[in-house]
């Protein structure tokens, strides 16, 4: 299953961020399964120190 980290939301958007919307709209277009996971704790998971990115099993693809 793909998990998308990202911001969360804010100021009643869904994120704040265009990359993790953008991210977010793609996989829903596409209706591949994901699980969302929000919070800035996960910078430090991020390979570049950046949100968003995604993680495929033990694959993390990072930047958006």
């Amino acid at each position: 299953m793909i998990i998308l980290y990202r911001f969360g939301p804010a100021w009643a958007l869904q994120d704040p961020s265009p990359f993790c919307l953008k991210i977010l709209y793609y996989l829903q277009l596409a209706g591949l399964p994901f699980e969302s996971v929000t919070g800035l704790g996960n910078l430090r998971r991020s390979p570049k120190g950046k949100l968003p990115f995604i993680r495929d099993g033990e694959t993390v693809i990072a930047d958006s």
